[in-house]
């Protein structure tokens, strides 16, 4: 591949990890927004409900999950500055920091997704 090539995959790239990063904070904090507004209406609706307890769990893996994409966010900056300061050796080490937060941030939304369901099943 030609200079011009290599650049223009380079900015794809970006653009994927920057569009990955995005819906990984969007999905994580959306769900919590939403599951706290949940429970907030349940709790108005009766102060002593055990069903609110419930979806403490849940509603940790998601904030969790927000976490783990805003470090991944973090990381795809320390990511590009190793790699322009450090090299090589040191941009890979923050590339796979960065690619593994943020799929523990898709995988906390996914277990997070997997437990109301279940608390939602055993309600009904």
């Amino acid at each position: 591949m030609g200079s011009e090539e290599d650049k223009e995959m380079f900015r794809s790239v970006l653009t994927y990890a920057e569009t990955a990063l995005k819906n990984a904070l969007l999905i994580s904090g959306g769900a919590a927004v939403a599951l706290l507004a949940f429970m907030g209406n349940i709790l108005a609706k009766d102060p002593q409900s055990r069903l609110v307890a419930q979806f403490s769990a849940p509603l940790a893996c998601f904030v969790y999950g927000v976490l783990a994409a805003a470090l991944a966010s973090g990381g795809s900056y320390a990511t590009q500055y190793a790699y322009f300061h450090y090299g090589q050796r040191q941009g890979v080490l923050w590339h796979r920091i960065s690619v593994g937060l943020l799929c523990i941030s898709y995988l906390l939304f996914a277990a997070g997704s997997f437990l109301c369901y279940k608390v939602f099943s055993e309600t009904v």
